[in-house]
């Protein structure tokens, strides 16, 4: 028989047969030389076995009408200008195929879950905490895998880092902070000690999918959100047939990186979707291009302005014109390389409020109340 062990990033594909001696087993040895392929119908069946749970048809616990058409987080960062260009592509499109990694509790900040809801996608939700997991099924339909994406092309065993002491945080804020958890490799050295680090198994995405769609399935949308290694992970996609590719970037290194790997897979960056320092990226295939020009979607250029932070964008759908006055924060919230605590400290620096005072608590140190703090960032 054929055994695979997954452990600790070692994988072996062993012929064992029965034979005479001591114990009546011996194992070939020259079985153990070659790692299966990531993509070899061993692996596709251990995912499929182990790994994927099942398309459910009644979640316990489905999106409410609020947050498909007006959710709380509409104003936090750049989420709503990627939300409003895949509705705008896709509002017309029944019955699509999503593949979301990162996905998180399955609602917050989502770039899937109104086109599951109401237009009857299906796809794949990759998600590797276990507690967000344990929500994103109560939460969405589509089919799941409680794993990580392995940014090396092969399948390994990898270190989650994930904050703590969120649960001290404001909603929604403690979910925007667990939204930054990431492969360790890819935290600063100060943030290593005092959060949750946790062991996951991690395939290539091309595996996840495979085993999930089928090989070569076409999907219409992949969204791409781990906190760190993106442009790894898009750089081990083969033999995918992507129609738009939705990536978020942290560094202006980043995204010069995904420019050049995209044009690999023969996908197209269009920079005037979303505004350029949004930190998301959007690629399309030429057909989506084409149509994207005929919606005039990228004639918009828009970006952010230091002096003016009513943005009016109409999305397709319920969510219509929004203004995001605290788009700022949310980014800076997301991307500062800091724990709960200090989180919460930030969170005190960066909310200022010209109506209402802020009441921040900070864990282990002092409450700040009372007038708004002036943080130099615009809000």
């Amino acid at each position: 028989m054929w055994v695979v062990f997954l452990q600790y990033g070692v994988a072996a594909e062993a012929a064992v047969q029965v034979e005479g001696g001591t114990d009546g087993r011996a194992c070939d040895e020259e079985a153990w030389l070659d790692m299966p392929s990531p993509e070899s119908d061993l692996v596709l069946d251990h995912i499929k076995s182990t790994v994927l749970v099942p398309y459910q048809p009644h979640p316990p616990d489905p999106p409410t009408d609020i947050e498909l058409d007006n959710p709380p987080w509409v104003n936090l960062g750049a989420w709503m200008y990627a939300e409003t260009i895949i509705r705008q592509l896709f509002v017309r499109k029944r019955s699509g195929v999503f593949v979301e990694v990162g996905a998180g509790q399955g609602v917050f900040k989502s770039h899937t879950v109104w086109l599951e809801t109401l237009l009857g996608w299906r796809g794949l939700l990759v998600e590797p905490r276990p507690h967000a997991f344990s929500q994103l099924r109560r939460h969405r339909k589509a089919m799941a895998a409680q794993a990580c994406v392995s940014d090396e092309g092969h399948y390994k065993k990898n270190d989650l880092w994930s904050p703590s002491r969120t649960h001290q945080l404001p909603f929604p804020y403690n979910d925007l902070a667990l939204a930054r958890s990431t492969l360790l490799k890819y935290v600063a050295p100060e943030d290593v000690r005092g959060a949750d680090v946790l062991s996951v198994q991690c395939y290539t995405l091309n595996s996840l999918v495979w085993a999930g769609l089928g090989k070569k399935p076409h999907v219409d949308l992949l969204v791409l959100d781990t906190a760190g290694g993106e442009y790894n992970i898009m750089d081990t996609v083969q033999n995918l047939n992507l129609s738009v590719v939705v990536v978020r970037h942290h560094t202006p290194v980043d995204k010069d990186i995904l420019k050049e790997i995209i044009k690999n897979i023969d996908l197209i960056y269009l920079p005037d979707l979303v505004p350029l320092d949004s930190f998301y990226l959007i690629f399309v295939n030429e057909d989506t291009a084409r149509y994207a020009r005929q919606l005039n979607l990228t004639q918009h250029k828009l970006t952010y302005n230091d002096n003016n932070y009513n943005k009016e964008i109409l999305v397709t759908g319920q969510l219509s014109t929004v203004q995001p006055a605290t788009s700022w924060v949310g980014e800076s919230l997301l991307h500062m390389s800091c724990s709960a605590g200090c989180l919460l400290h930030q969170l005190a620096q960066l909310l200022h409020s010209r109506t209402a005072h802020v009441l921040v608590g900070v864990a282990g140190a002092h409450v700040i109340s009372g007038a708004p703090v002036s943080s130099g960032l615009p809000v």
